[in-house]
């Protein structure tokens, strides 16, 4: 999502990867089910998040550069904040099973 940002909120010039979270729900579906509900929360989030770049794009476009990070911090933090458990439930399940899945 930052690099994503910096492309639609900053006008940055770079080229996208494939989507990281699409991969994630696709070996999730097949190997790790039970990770399915964080990740639809982590979907929610990211999508809210992506709004609010679309938004600020359209600030920035409009030439209104004093108020293209307002928001920000409503879009971010539940992002984050779904990004981290996700990563500390997977660091869970992993340590849990030493790493044998």
């Amino acid at each position: 999502m930052n690099l994503k940002t910096r492309i639609n909120a900053f006008g940055e010039k770079h080229e996208l990867p494939s989507e990281p979270l699409a991969k994630a729900f696709a070996i999730s579906a097949i190997y790790f089910p039970e990770f399915l509900p964080e990740l639809r929360k982590l979907d929610f989030v990211t999508s809210n998040y992506g709004v609010w770049t679309n938004e600020a794009a359209m600030r920035r476009l409009a030439g209104k550069m004093s108020t293209i990070n307002d928001g920000f911090d409503d879009a971010n933090q539940p992002y984050a904040r779904a990004l981290n458990e996700m990563r500390d439930r997977l660091i869970e399940y992993g340590v849990s099973r030493k790493t044998r899945v």
